[in-house]
C-alpha cells in the first residue's frame, strides 16, 4: 500500500492505467514467486532480514516518523534515540516496531518467523523503554486490520488479489481507525487579524494494513 498514493480509488483513475498498473503488480508477484522457489536456506533468511529491514523503515515512514531512515540503524543498536515524534505520529516508534515484529514472529512462513524472532531478541532499541499502553494500541491496529483483511477475502483469493483488495480498500474507508482524516484548523490571532492555520492529520495506521496483507 503506497503511503502517499494521491489517489483515493482505482475509479479515480483511467481503465487503460488500471490495468497497466495490475499487470506491472501480476509481473512483480510471479517474479517474487519465482525467486523464492530457488533460493537455498542461507539466501532465505538473508532475504527475509533485509525484508524486515524494510517493511520496520517504510512502516515508521508511514506512521509518520520522517527520520526513521535516518536514525534507525544507532536506534537498532541502542546508540541513539529512536525516531521522533511528532503532531503526525499516533504511537511511538518502539510501539510500532514491537507491534510488527510480535506479529511477523507468529508468520506463517517459518523463515520469516525466526527472522523477526532473532530480530526481536537482538535489537537494543528497547532496553530503556518498557511497554506501555500505546503498545496496545498499535496491537489492536494490526488485529483490526487482519479482521478487516479477512472480511474482504484479500487473504484467500488466486491467483491474484486485486479484487480482494479493492472490498478491502472499502472497509478500511468506512473503518473509523484507518478512514482518512480531516486536516485540523487553528485560529491564530496577529495583531487585528485572526489567520487560519491548516495543519495535517495525524497519520492512520495503514502500515498495520501493510503487515496483515504481507
Amino acid at each position: 500500500m503506497e503511503r502517499f498514493h494521491p489517489l483515493a480509488a482505482d475509479t479515480d483513475v483511467p481503465p487503460e492505467e488500471l490495468a497497466l498498473a495490475q499487470g506491472e503488480c501480476a509481473l512483480a508477484l510471479g517474479r517474487l514467486d519465482g525467486l523464492l522457489a530457488s533460493l537455498t536456506d542461507i539466501e532465505k533468511r538473508l532475504f527475509c532480514v533485509g525484508l524486515l529491514r524494510e517493511v520496520l523503515l517504510s512502516s515508521l515512514a508511514q506512521a509518520g516518523f520522517a527520520d526513521a531512515e535516518h536514525r534507525f540503524n544507532a536506534w537498532f543498536a541502542g546508540l541513539d534515540r529512536g525516531p521522533q515524534e511528532t503532531p503526525l505520529t499516533g504511537c511511538s516508534a518502539y510501539a510500532v516496531v514491537r507491534a510488527l515484529l510480535g506479529e511477523l514472529s507468529r508468520h506463517p512462513w517459518e523463515p520469516l518467523a525466526d527472522a523477526a524472532q532473532t530480530i526481536a531478541l537482538a535489537a537494543r532499541f528497547g532496553a530503556d523503554r518498557p511497554m506501555q499502553a500505546e503498545d496496545a494500541l498499535a496491537e489492536e491496529a494490526i488485529g483490526r486490520a487482519i479482521t478487516l483483511m479477512k472480511q474482504a477475502g484479500a487473504d484467500d483469493e488466486t491467483p491474484l488479489p486485486f479484487a480482494g483488495l479493492a472490498r478491502l480498500h472499502a472497509l478500511l474507508r468506512a473503518d473509523p481507525r484507518f478512514a482518512p482524516l480531516e486536516r485540523a484548523v487553528q485560529i491564530r490571532s496577529f495583531g487585528n487579524r485572526a489567520v487560519a492555520i491548516e495543519q495535517a492529520a495525524t497519520r492512520t495506521p495503514l502500515w498495520a494494513v501493510d503487515a496483515a496483507l504481507g
